[in-house]
């Protein structure tokens, strides 16, 4: 489950490693499997480019859980987004001056 993923991650990605976040890539990959009727899974296909809306109540619970899971294995909150803009705004003004 999530608990083993962010073992795993945590051991590819120490703390110590994370203060580089352009250095993180991952991919969010869309699988579609089959259920038959002995409860056996049957991969259909797997798509690199997920549909992210949302047609039904589950279909959101489903995703929106996902997403949450994906912000915690990659220890991410709303307040590193605004750090990043911050960081990536001073360093282009360090850029600007540094060709003026």
């Amino acid at each position: 489950g999530l608990a083993q993923l962010v073992r795993e991650y945590d051991a590819v990605w120490p703390l110590s490693k994370r203060d580089n976040a352009a250095s993180q890539c991952f991919e969010l990959l869309g699988i579609d499997v089959m259920i038959d009727e002995k409860l056996k899974p049957w991969l259909l296909e797997v798509n690199h480019l997920p549909s992210f809306k949302t047609d039904s109540p589950i279909d959101y619970t489903i995703k929106k859980a996902l997403m949450q899971d994906t912000f915690e294995l990659l220890k991410l909150s709303g307040g590193d987004a605004k750090q990043y803009r911050s960081q990536a705004s001073s360093k282009a003004r360090e850029r600007l001056q540094a060709t003026v």
